[in-house]
């Protein structure tokens, strides 16, 4: 017999790139389905929802902050404020007239993902459409329509 009598070898650890191949292969036999029709159908029924969703309008409005602008200069290269009749004298200063720029209102909607984003917008409020447009009455002009006479 041998001197080797009741000696034996330690076993050899498989190698990280074996070990990882094992895991890999393991873990899609244990992802096999059962019904993968159903499993697809569902699937297809998920990326459908989220697409609809994402492009249906919903009755909201969103509000943040819009440009500032000097009234005692020019935008655009016009002048916003001009005093007719009335004697009118050279400034340094600025007069800024603040802004609010609405998405989502008459004819401009807005979809559940540009709502969902400015929840989570500090510089941005959601609004109910009917709060900041209110439905005009019979006969009435709604009151962000300028009549052209």
């Amino acid at each position: 017999m041998g001197h080797n009598v009741g000696v034996t070898e330690e076993p050899t650890r498989p190698s990280r790139a074996r070990r990882a191949r094992t895991l890999i292969a393991r873990s899609i036999d244990d992802a096999q389905l059962a019904r993968p029709g159903l499993a697809l159908g569902s699937l297809v029924l998920l990326c459908v929802m989220i697409l609809g969703g994402s492009l249906l309008p919903v009755p909201y409005v969103i509000e943040r902050p819009g440009p500032a602008i000097d009234v005692l200069g020019e935008y655009e290269d016009e002048e916003i404020l001009v005093i007719d009749g009335a004697e009118t004298h050279p400034t340094d200063g600025a007069l800024m007239m603040t802004t609010v720029s609405v998405d989502g209102g008459p004819g401009y909607r807005v979809t559940p993902v540009e709502v969902v984003a400015a929840w989570f917008d500090r510089s941005k409020m959601v609004l109910p459409r009917e709060a900041v447009f209110p439905e005009a009455r019979p006969g009435s002009r709604p009151p962000w329509t300028t009549s052209r006479r």
